[in-house]
């Protein structure tokens, strides 16, 4: 198996890592967060945020039913997928996804999937690119909205609620490593949301609007030239140690 990692987003907003931007909020909509650099990747809302890894990952749940799944083994993006933004593609048993400057977003795919709480792993590495992650997001008549997301730049990893109060919960730095695979393992259960990147990094939060449902899955956003991603599985979470 390939290393894991993923990044969950649910509302647009100005944010960087690493230098990746994204797509702006509406006006008043969103407290831009500071980028996250290499020299500075502390939280910009929990001070205590700290460079080193949490000795042992604090899970909130364990695996139960499996939602989805996901190898990417075929000529192209299976039945389901909206890929509206970015360019998409598979290849040899990977899905590559790179920005399109022409849209001014970041690349985005999305899937619909019906959860409340759950658990989310994907393999991942960037090939060039400054931002990526995975997204659970909640829909609404004329469009949808977000919910929370994970976000990883080539050297921190943040967790982030969004909605109409986005902000962000907690930023860890990460080590460097280039255009590696990495495993990427995301539990979300009732208000909180914690992110694990190779068993090490450990990024975590709590808020109320993280507690509702989702019913779709997305990969990205993918800010830059190149992301690829494989091996992606959705668990129901079972509210256990794991």
């Amino acid at each position: 198996m390939r290393g894991w990692i993923v990044c969950v987003a649910l509302a647009g907003c100005a944010a960087e890592i690493g230098g990746a931007r994204e797509a702006a909020e509406p006006a008043g909509a969103v407290a831009p967060a500071p980028a996250m650099t290499p020299a500075d990747a502390q939280s910009p809302v929990d001070a205590q945020s700290a460079p080193e890894a949490a000795a042992a990952a604090p899970y909130l749940c364990g695996r139960g039913r499996l939602l989805y799944a996901d190898d990417f083994d075929g000529p192209a993006l299976a039945r389901g997928w909206n890929t509206g933004l970015g360019t998409w593609s598979v290849d040899s048993g990977a899905v590559r996804a790179a920005e399109e400057p022409a849209d001014g977003h970041a690349a985005i795919a999305k899937r619909p999937l019906a959860y409340h709480d759950a658990i989310d792993e994907v393999t991942f590495r960037l090939v060039g690119a400054t931002l990526t992650g995975v997204e659970m997001d909640w829909d609404r008549a004329g469009g949808d909205d977000h919910v929370c997301r994970v976000e990883v730049g080539p050297t921190a990893v943040r967790v982030r609620k969004d909605g109409a109060a986005t902000r962000y919960l907690d930023t860890r730095r990460r080590p460097a490593a280039g255009a590696a695979w990495h495993r990427l393992h995301v539990e979300v259960r009732g208000p909180r949301l914690l992110a694990v990147v190779d068993d090490t990094v450990v990024a975590q939060g709590e808020d109320p609007g993280v507690d509702r449902d989702k019913r779709y899955i997305g990969l990205g956003p993918v800010a830059g030239a190149a992301a690829q991603f494989d091996e992606l599985r959705v668990w129901e979470c079972v509210p256990t140690a794991r």
